[in-house]
Parts: structure tokens; C-alpha cells; sequence
């Protein structure tokens, strides 16, 4: 039965997670006058071929593309089906659902030299029929294109007339992506007349654009770059699809969801407790049946990350029936993800503003131990430095940084010192990938980068620094001191933000891990959107201290209204310690043990495990202390 409850959550998480529209009335701009050319995230564009005579679709199936396959299918559907439920035999529904996959991909097959078999197109691509006035005229209901929610915002704030959605075959090179894109930006000027564009790019478009700007940037046809959440540096997925064996890490694609659907009910915990291990098997299975589909697709090889792309192409690519889709991966890989701080650096030269904003402190949805977006770490998207996911940065190391002024975030897992972009790269802590429209403050902070005559660098702006948490709905709260991630000498409170759109909130409790502080908070209601100071005491000791503030509240009327939000801060109060042992090597734990933990029995933390509920469990011990603080407090006073 639970497992059933999961899938049934999972199937409305996605259905909720359907595009929806952020409202873009709030945000007060200073355009610089130029078009916006939104260049889409991975497979956003629709496809089509010729077939009979007939035009049909290749990519961007509609119902009638999927129906014959599903019909002559139906009745090994049914029993495959019947097998899962009777006797969770799922064998047969895998192999029966990968066979129609595979019949679906068969018009987007690649010859080994990355041609496509068939004469494969994209269905819009000229300015005129993909800009914003035309699509929401002649395509009401958002067809043929993503992100909505986006170039709505960008058609309120700028008009629709100025708004462009470039449309590419995704399969292709980056190389032959940033050719389509430099014609593409040649038709939009001359359809608008205007001397420059402005570009936000989204997750692959990114790499298009990033390699646009090395082949393109001395025609200075660009005026601000934002790239969101950049593939940059490949994708581990890539690797996973090469290896034919994904594996998914179920509470990260659950939160993955909740946070797309702007969803205010926390479901993870329910996957935590049932693992939805039926999702490798498929994976598995289905994988190996479609790899044939897009093994020789430029784009999953340009997607490979530098440090196993050697290996992969060793063992699927010939050498001679592949030459030109080995020339063109290697382009991409070893003159233009190897040089990115002078491409980006000469583009700026050049007059193009170019900034990133990228998301961090996720695990990768397969699992993988990589500090990321969900999708893309941000080693990939941003060049920085980074610990383990659930690691942080030694005391040794965060001595050696700050004495050096390396740009440590807040959290100690990231060192943003090398990124490519250093003084234009802002990295939000919980942001998911593509997410950025979900995300009150990564979305101000685009619409500012992207229209602004003069767009701001990272010290430049006190409203926009590098290192920010989340502040999505999903959230609920948010936490800032007056530095935001930094707890300086002098500072004595903070400030909690109840991010829901929904529901109020009620502090329960609030504690600090690594730092001893006391917090002066009443159980006043904070309404949606509001926002009330915490004044705190306490020593900060002396040095650079890592330490965990907790929140712990209830958002009345949800679904799962007791609730608990971490935050990490890092506390500076003169020199850091350079007694740090030398040999700790770089990495340490990045949680600390809670106060349940320390009380509560191995059995009992390991029964917990099991079924899912040790969080839940520290979420009501420390609501549990709610009366015992309320009395302290009341006596003190």
C-alpha cells in the first residue's frame, strides 16, 4: 500500500509541477531598452520531420503521436500491468513501456557522425513566429514552447513585442547550436531593429551560449548575458545514461518536485520511509533499450563530463565512422569548457555583460555525492570549489582560505575563489535546477542582471550577495542575520521571513549548533510575506566558526504543519585559528549531532532510519522543548 500511496504522490507532484506563472508586478527594472532571447533548457524545442508527405512530430509529442503506439501495445500493457499489482513483478511493464520509448525515438536517431537519419527540424525558429507577440496570439495555450512562467514575467516587464524564444535541434553540437543561435540573433535584430539583445540562458543553453560567446562575441551583438544554473561543465546524468545504470536518489527527486510545484506540504519524508526502488529497475532496464537512440546525438557527448569523456568515447565511438562528432566533442571540451575564464573574460572586454546564477547544497537526483542543483553540481555550472554533499570544508582549510580572502560561502562547502566569473557568479544554497522562477530572490536578481543598463557584480549590490539560501515557498522560512549568511561581532539578531504564500506561522523554537546563543522570540503569529527581528546573546568565539541555526515552527492549516528549517551561518570574530591541525585533511562533517540524537538510544535512532522518521523525530523533540522554554522565560522575566 505504501508503495502504491508513493507512486499516486509522485504522479500528482508532477502533474502540479506543470508550468505555472510567477507574477512579475512587484519587480521595478531599469530596462536598457534591448530584446530578451530566451535560449531554452535541454529538449525545449519542439521537433518535427517529413514523413509520406505528411509533417510529423519528432520531439514534442501530443496524444496523437503516442496513441498508435499505446493501441498496439494495450493488451501486453494491461498484462504487464496486472503482473506489477498482483505480484510486483515489474519485469514485464518495464520491458513493454521501453519498447514504446524506443519506437517513439526512432525519428531522433543519429548516424555515427552526429547527422541526423532523418531531416529533423525544429517547428518554429524564425524570429517573427517565435516571438512572445506572435506565440501568444497564434498559440494561446503555450504550445510549442517551456518556461512560461519566464517569458511571461519578461512580457509584462518589457513587451511581448521584446520578447524572443530560440528554438534549436537540441541533439546537435554545441558548436552547431551556437551557429544556429548567432543566425538567430541576427534575424531578431533585424526583425526589431535593435543594435544588441540581451540573452538569459537556461541549463544547456547555457553551454550553448557560453560556446555562442567563444566562436561570436567579437560581433558585439549582445549586451547582458545571465546564464541560469549553466551545463557547463557537462552533466554527471551523462554518465549515467553511458553506463546504462541510473540510479535515483527518491527524497532528492520528490524535493526535486515539491519544489517545481511550489508545493507547501512536505511528501519526502513518505519516500524516505518507502524507497521507490522500482524506479532503478526501470531505469535500468529501459536505458540499455534506448541508448541506440541517442548514442551518437552531439549533445549527450558534449554532456559528458571532461574527466570521463575520454573513456566513454573510447568504447562507443569509432574513430573513423565518428570523426566529426569526435571533432566537434572535442571542441567543446578542450577549447571551450577548458577556457572559460578568458572566453567570459574577453567577452566582457567586449562590453557583453555576462553573469551566472546557480543553485547548490542538493544531492544530485542519481544520487550521486556532489554538492548541485539536482541536476547540474556546481562545480559544472560554476568552476567553483566545493566539498562532498554532507561534507564541509576542514578548519585547516577554512584557516588557509580566509588568511588568503578566499570567497567561502557561509555554509563552508563552497569556495567560489576560482570561479569562471568570480565577481558575477551568485550561488543560491537550496535552489533547484531550472528553479530560479521559484525563487523570489534568484528571480529579482535575474530580471536585475539581465535588464539593467549597468547590472551589478557581487560586492557591488548589499541586496544581492554571492552566497544566498533559498527562499521558496517550499521553505516556508527563511532566516538572515544583518549580513546575511554571516554572523558578525556586533550583531545581535536576526531576521525570519515566513516565505509561504499560504499559511501562518507559529516559532516553536530556535537553536544554535557551534555557537552558544540565546534567542528572545515570542510565539506571535508571522502572516505570509512578513517578516520579524530575533534579537539573540551570546559569545562568538574568537576565529571563524562554523555553526547551525534551527528554526522550528508550525504553518497552520498545512497538511504537515510541524516543520524545521537548518541554516547554516559562519560566525567571524578576528583572525582565524592557525593551530587548526595541518593534517585533517580538506573535508569534515558538515551536521552536527541534535540534541534527540544525543539522548536517544543506536536501536532507537536505527529503528528510525528505517521507517524513515528520524527528522520527524527531531522535528518534535525540539517542538517538545517549546513549553519547557515559554516557562524558563516567563520566570527569568
Amino acid at each position: 500500500m505504501k508503495r502504491f500511496i508513493c507512486v499516486i504522490m509522485c504522479i500528482a507532484l508532477i502533474i502540479c509541477a506543470l508550468p505555472l506563472c510567477a507574477s512579475a508586478e512587484d519587480e521595478a527594472v531599469s530596462y536598457n531598452g534591448y530584446p530578451v532571447v530566451l535560449v531554452p533548457g535541454y529538449a525545449s524545442a519542439s521537433l518535427c520531420y517529413e514523413k509520406d508527405g505528411k509533417t510529423k512530430s519528432a520531439w514534442g509529442w501530443k496524444i496523437d503521436d503516442i496513441l498508435p503506439g499505446i493501441l498496439s501495445n494495450l493488451k501486453y500493457i494491461i498484462k504487464s500491468a496486472d503482473d506489477y499489482i498482483s505480484k510486483n513483478n515489474t519485469a514485464n511493464l518495464i520491458e513493454t513501456v521501453g519498447k514504446c520509448i524506443v519506437s517513439l525515438l526512432e525519428p531522433m536517431e543519429c548516424n555515427p557522425d552526429g547527422s541526423s537519419k532523418y531531416d529533423v527540424r525544429p517547428v518554429l525558429f524564425k524570429a517573427e513566429e517565435t516571438c512572445d507577440s506572435y506565440l501568444n496570439k497564434v498559440y494561446p495555450k503555450g504550445d510549442y514552447r517551456v518556461e512560461l512562467d519566464m517569458t511571461g514575467a519578461f512580457d509584462e516587464l518589457v513587451g511581448e513585442e521584446n520578447v524572443f524564444y530560440f528554438n534549436c535541434d537540441f541533439r546537435m553540437s554545441a558548436v552547431d547550436c551556437a551557429m544556429e543561435l548567432d543566425r538567430y540573433i541576427c534575424d531578431v535584430k533585424d526583425y526589431t531593429k535593435a543594435e544588441k539583445v540581451n540573452i538569459v540562458a537556461v541549463s544547456h543553453g547555457g553551454l550553448i551560449t557560453a560556446t555562442y560567446l567563444a566562436l561570436f562575441s567579437d560581433k558585439t551583438d549582445v549586451y547582458n548575458v545571465v546564464m541560469d544554473e549553466p551545463a557547463l561543465g557537462g552533466a554527471g546524468l551523462a554518465s549515467d545514461l553511458m553506463n546504462g545504470k541510473i540510479v535515483f536518489d527518491e527524497e532528492t527527486f520528490v524535493k526535486y518536485l515539491e519544489y517545481h510545484a511550489m508545493c507547501e506540504t512536505d511528501y519526502n519524508w513518505l519516500v524516505r520511509a518507502h524507497q521507490l526502488g522500482f524506479l532503478d529497475d526501470a531505469m535500468e532496464k529501459i536505458v540499455p533499450l534506448a541508448r541506440d537512440s541517442f548514442i551518437y546525438w552531439g549533445s549527450i557527448w558534449d554532456f559528458t563530463p571532461p574527466d570521463e569523456y575520454e573513456k566513454f568515447k573510447a568504447a562507443y565511438l569509432d574513430p573513423a565512422e565518428s570523426a566529426e562528432l569526435i571533432e566537434k566533442s572535442d571542441f567543446v571540451h578542450y577549447e571551450i569548457m577548458s577556457d572559460y575564464k578568458n572566453i567570459f573574460a574577453s567577452a566582457k572586454e567586449r562590453g557583453i555583460n555576462v553573469s551566472i546564477i546557480a543553485g547548490s547544497g542538493n544531492r544530485i537526483v542519481t544520487g550521486q555525492d556532489n554538492i548541485s542543483d539536482g541536476i547540474i553540481t556546481l562545480k559544472s555550472s560554476t568552476g567553483a570549489f566545493t566539498a562532498p554533499f554532507g561534507k564541509r570544508f576542514s578548519d585547516s582549510y577554512i584557516s588557509e582560505a580566509y588568511e588568503n580572502g578566499r570567497n567561502i560561502s557561509p555554509s563552508m562547502d563552497v569556495d567560489a575563489s576560482d570561479c569562471y566569473l568570480p565577481e558575477n557568479t551568485w550561488i543560491v544554497n537550496g535552489l533547484f535546477h531550472g528553479m530560479e522562477f521559484w525563487d523570489e530572490y534568484s528571480r529579482s536578481l535575474m530580471f536585475k542582471l539581465l535588464l539593467s543598463e549597468n547590472p551589478p557584480d557581487v560586492n557591488s549590490d548589499p541586496e544581492y550577495p554571492m552566497f544566498h539560501d533559498t527562499t521558496s515557498v517550499t521553505q516556508s522560512v527563511y532566516i538572515q542575520s544583518e549580513n546575511g549568511g554571516y554572523i558578525l561581532p556586533g550583531t545581535n539578531k536576526l531576521t525570519v521571513l515566513n516565505t509561504s504564500e499560504k499559511y501562518n506561522m507559529h516559532i516553536l523554537n530556535i537553536k544554535s549548533k557551534g555557537i552558544d546563543l540565546d534567542f528572545d522570540y515570542d510565539f506571535h503569529t508571522i502572516r505570509p510575506g512578513e517578516s520579524r527581528e530575533i534579537e539573540f546573546s551570546g559569545n562568538i568565539s574568537e576565529g571563524i566558526t562554523y555553526s547551525e541555526i534551527t528554526i522550528t515552527y508550525i504553518a497552520v492549516g498545512s497538511v504537515t504543519p510541524l516543520n524545521q528549517r537548518k541554516q547554516h551561518f559562519t560566525a567571524i570574530n578576528g583572525e582565524p585559528d592557525k593551530s587548526a591541525a595541518e593534517d585533517e585533511g580538506k573535508f569534515t562533517e558538515s551536521g552536527f549531532i541534535t540534541d534527540f540524537e544525543s539522548r536517544a538510544s543506536s536501536t532507537t535512532i536505527s529503528f528510525l532510519d528505517k521507517i524513515g522518521l528520524r527528522d520527524f523525530a527531531n522535528t518534535l523533540y525540539d517542538a517538545s522543548e517549546t513549553k519547557i522554554n515559554r516557562l524558563i522565560k516567563f520566570i527569568i522575566k
